[in-house]
C-alpha cells in the first residue's frame, strides 16, 4: 500500500518515537487498572525478538529511542459495541 500510494518503497527503519511526535502522530492510550495481563503463550515464548535477531548478525535492527513528552495522546474507552469507535484527546 505504500509503494502504491507514495511512489516510493517503504522506509526500512520504522520511526523514532521522537520522529513520530514531531510529525504530529498521535500517541493511543488503553489502560484498565481493573484488568489482569494475559498470560503468556508456549509457542510465541519460543520466537525472538528483534533486538536478539539482531545481536545474532551483529545488526542494530532499531534506532535507540529517546523519551518523548507528547500533549497528543488519544484514549481508547473500554466496553465499546462492534463496529463502534470513540475517542477523545487530553
Amino acid at each position: 500500500m505504500w509503494r502504491q500510494i507514495t511512489g516510493e518503497n517503504p522506509p526500512t527503519i520504522p520511526p523514532t518515537s521522537k520522529e513520530y511526535s514531531e510529525a504530529g502522530l498521535p500517541w493511543f492510550d488503553y489502560y484498565d487498572e481493573k484488568q489482569t495481563a494475559v498470560e503468556g503463550s508456549e509457542t510465541l515464548s519460543k520466537l525472538k525478538s528483534i533486538v536478539e535477531k539482531g545481536k545474532e548478525k551483529n545488526d542494530m535492527p532499531l534506532p535507540e529511542n529517546e523519551s518523548v513528552i507528547n500533549d497528543y495522546i488519544i484514549k481508547i474507552r473500554k466496553g465499546l459495541k462492534k463496529g463502534q469507535v470513540r475517542e477523545f484527546r487530553y
